[in-house]
């Protein structure tokens, strides 16, 4: 979950060089092999300047123009850290944190995040925030982590702000707060997150740790769906259907399960099911909704599985049967008692 910073502009495209592993990549190598940007960076880079040898570091970590390597973006990385460089500091605590290119060694990631935290760069008090608060050092070295998290959220870091958020929710740690996990769940989604948005929005659509506001609810709700966020278009057709968005409109409701079911969300697949069902919002059909609830029963979506026993049982818009009625409710009964691996 740790942030590595790229710097790198290039096109990502592979070299063909990109076998190799390894290579003397001297004067000769870069001239006769890579592209003339990667030569002007290289040549900057060997010249001292630091943006140049964080660069370099990029281009080796993602394989970039060059063959992918560890070892050579570590040491380009310490080349720009060793002058100050914040984002090879960053990014060359991530390579001793994960043990790549170099020995791993939590004690010098932690040096090199302090480094770049203190001089108040977000990423890196984020980073260091998540490995105290994760260490087994002790509750005043995850006091602390909790700290530089809370930094790396005023900084606006959306990943510090999300996690604040569930750390205050779920009281990780004996810490628990309503109040402070809306105020960084709030921070998230104003950030762009699009979970935390949804989140938000259905809280204000629920009264969930906030007074219930159907605009808000409406107002975050549309931000993630703008992200294509399944869970917000599904609720957004949920507040159609329910007429807390203007009047009931079960046609707008319908747009949004299409769309949300189209991301494979099943409870908006079950909940279109029910509009062609029904006939709410478009023509009855009941070999559509037939075909819906086994798309969402397939997904392993119970309420499906367990309407489509009732079709069966009943001879709702299939042909009776009984046997298959309780083989679905057998089927529904058997997930809805499968352990969730947590």
């Amino acid at each position: 979950m740790t942030e590595l910073v790229s710097t790198s502009k290039t096109s990502q495209s592979g070299s063909d060089l990109s076998s190799m592993r390894g290579p003397a990549f001297d004067d000769c190598i870069v001239a006769a092999f890579y592209p003339q940007e990667v030569l002007e960076i290289y040549l900057l880079a060997k010249e001292g300047d630091p943006d140049a040898q964080c660069c370099m570091g990029d281009f080796y970590y993602e394989g970039i123009e060059v063959p992918q390597s560890y070892e050579h973006a570590a040491k380009w990385y310490q080349k720009a850290s060793d002058q100050g460089d914040l984002s090879a500091k960053i990014n060359l605590g991530c390579l001793y944190n994960e043990g790549k290119g170099v020995d791993k060694n939590r004690k010098m990631a932690v040096k090199l995040w302090r480094e770049a935290a203190e001089a108040g760069e977000p990423r890196a008090q984020f980073n260091l925030g998540l490995i105290l608060l994760d260490g087994e050092e002790g509750i005043f070295h995850q006091l602390r982590g909790l700290r530089w998290l809370q930094k790396a959220a005023d900084n606006k870091n959306i990943h510090a702000a999300k996690l604040l958020s569930e750390i205050f929710f779920k009281g990780i740690n004996i810490l628990h707060s309503q109040k402070i996990g809306i105020k960084y769940l709030t921070l998230a989604a104003e950030l762009g997150d699009a979970e935390s948005q949804s989140e938000l929005g259905i809280r204000f659509f629920n009264g969930m740790g906030v007074q219930q506001s159907y605009s808000n609810a409406a107002r975050y709700l549309t931000m993630a769906a703008e992200q294509d966020y399944p869970e917000a278009i599904y609720y957004l057709g949920i507040m159609h259907q329910e007429g807390k968005i203007g009047a009931v409109n079960h046609q707008k409701a319908v747009e949004f399960y299409t769309k949300a079911a189209g991301l494979n969300y099943p409870p908006a697949i079950h909940l279109l099911a029910c509009a062609y069902f029904k006939g709410e919002g478009v023509e009855q059909n009941y070999a559509k909704a037939l075909e819906l609830y086994e798309k969402a029963a397939d997904l392993c979506f119970v309420p499906s599985i367990q309407f489509m026993s009732l079709m069966y049982l009943h001879g709702r818009g299939v042909p009776k049967n009984t046997k298959l009625a309780e083989s679905l409710s057998q089927r529904a009964r058997k997930i809805e008692e499968t352990p969730i691996d947590l």
